[in-house]
């Protein structure tokens, strides 16, 4: 009988593609809780004050987050006020001691003041801002990190575990020793000699590179493509209804390369701040926005598709030794940036869009059934010209680097 022949196990391949991670854990998303953590303080500090402020925050995939008051105080009649305004701006820093420092602005009687690299502020010195901006109390003595080594009364915010090449300046110092003393050659190629070693033992040491990940949407940085809108007459008291009834429609259609969510963001109306909601779904780089909002007693539907040329760029933190192996390592990050984009993301945006529309249309044709509507509806999509969408994606992307330029912080994205 022949022998049976043992088939070899395969082991399981190693995933070493050169992306970044996704994940929960790193500073940029955990920066948005802090975000709303703020917001929460300033409004309840706000309310123990007895004033109605604007209160602003950041929306969904805009980085660095951030939170901005700001109150007009009535002085004698509603034409004479009092202007105060704070913005808090979250800063991550991965791998150091303390994850997230603040950049606060203030401006009060006309002057305005910036407190740089201040750690993350609780509720009662959240009082204390508040007291400062609206009842004129003492500027608030923030907790701060150094700047500089000589400020011992600041804290000091390094790094964990990244330590000195001291190998590699004792091998330098030993080369310059070397020509110092060419004279005394003997003792000059000796110095030399051990250089050489340690430059030998430097070339043998295996370098690493660390990265906290990145959060699982990309920043937006947004071109609009197609859009498409409608209004439906003496369906406004249906809003809920009908939204309720587009949001089943579109979970039933989902599948691993359509996302769908939930945003609420607000925007500039003619009085100050207006919220609403939309419904957002993505596609590689193709995002769309559906709204469904009541005019009275009339219906909105509508989309508009845009495409993302956002994207997370590494950048690099610092370098040095790792402490717990004696290699060098280099500490990394992500930070907002751009990216040109192909006809392959416009095709992923206009399967999007096309599968979208399909998905109203169906949903209004039902309306109009059920509801014996007496309306003709166009439904013919709003296009754009598609390759100057992306000539214009590419040469925007080509003009600088988000990783030096922070994306404007009141800049709208949606």
């Amino acid at each position: 009988m022949l022998a049976a022949t043992a088939t070899p196990m395969k082991s399981a391949s190693v995933d070493a593609r050169p992306i970044i991670p996704r994940n929960k854990t790193n500073l940029w998303t955990q920066a948005e809780s802090i975000r709303d953590e703020l917001y929460g303080h300033i409004l309840e500090a706000s309310t123990r004050a007895g004033l109605e402020p604007l209160l602003l925050k950041s929306g969904p995939s805009v980085f660095p987050a951030w939170v901005k008051f700001e109150a007009w105080q009535p002085r004698g009649d509603s034409t004479t006020t009092k202007r105060s305004s704070a913005t808090l701006t979250i800063e991550p820093r991965p791998y150091y001691h303390h994850s997230f420092e603040l950049d606060v602005e203030l401006w009060t009687e006309n002057k305005s003041r910036r407190f740089r690299r201040v750690a993350v502020i609780s509720q009662t010195e959240v009082d204390k801002l508040i007291s400062h901006l609206v009842n004129g109390g003492p500027t608030p003595r923030f907790r701060r990190f150094r700047d500089y080594p000589f400020q011992l009364w600041r804290t000091d915010n390094k790094l964990k575990g990244l330590g000195k090449d001291v190998l590699a300046t004792v091998t330098g110092l030993l080369a310059i020793a070397g020509f110092m003393l060419i004279v005394v050659l003997p003792v000059a190629l000796v110095l030399w000699g051990v250089a050489v070693f340690l430059a030998l033992k430097i070339a043998k040491r295996k370098s690493i590179v660390k990265i906290d990940g990145k959060p699982h949407d990309e920043p937006r940085t947004l071109i609009r493509v197609d859009s498409w809108q409608t209004v439906l007459f003496d369906l406004g008291s249906e809003a809920t209804t009908v939204r309720e009834r587009f949001v089943v429609m579109l979970e039933a259609g989902l599948d691993a390369q359509r996302r769908f969510r939930t945003e609420r963001h607000w925007y500039w109306g003619l009085d100050g701040k207006e919220e609403r909601e939309q419904w957002v779904l993505t596609a590689g780089r193709g995002i769309v926005f559906c709204q469904i909002h009541q005019y009275g007693k009339d219906l909105y539907v509508g989309w508009d598709g845009h495409l993302n040329r956002g994207q997370w760029v590494e950048q690099t933190v610092a370098t040095g030794i790792d402490k717990s192996t004696r290699n060098p390592i280099t500490i990394s990050r992500v930070v907002p940036g751009t990216q040109p984009m192909s006809e392959y993301d416009l095709a992923d945006l206009s399967c999007l869009m096309e599968w979208v529309h399909a998905q109203v249309v169906k949903l209004l044709k039902q309306l109009i059934n059920e509801r014996k509507i007496d309306q003709e509806i166009d439904f013919k999509i709003q296009r754009a010209e598609r390759q100057q969408v992306i000539t214009s994606g590419s040469a925007a992307a080509a003009e600088g680097s988000a990783a030096s330029k922070v994306r404007k912080a009141f800049q709208r994205t949606a």
